[in-house]
């Protein structure tokens, strides 16, 4: 999600600058996005970066099982 021109970490809140990928608020606070190659193709946003994998869509399951499967709302890994 964004708002007023930053990315909004659906699970923490943190707040991320749309430009330079830094955070200034929450539990990213002082940290800064990795850059990512995306392409844009009518409305939709594709990751096109080689050294990355999409893994699934969507939010993590965030009932404290273990099992879950992923810990993250990015689903990227590195």
């Amino acid at each position: 999600m964004t708002r007023d021109g930053s990315v909004v970490c659906p699970k923490h809140s943190s707040a991320f600058d749309t430009c330079e990928g830094s955070c200034d608020n929450g539990e990213a606070a002082g940290t800064t996005l990795r850059a990512i190659d995306i392409e844009v193709r009518d409305v939709a946003v594709f990751l096109t970066d080689d050294g990355l994998a999409y893994l699934s869509e969507g939010l993590s399951d965030d009932d404290g099982d273990d099992d879950a499967g992923l810990s993250s709302s990015s689903h990227l890994t590195f």
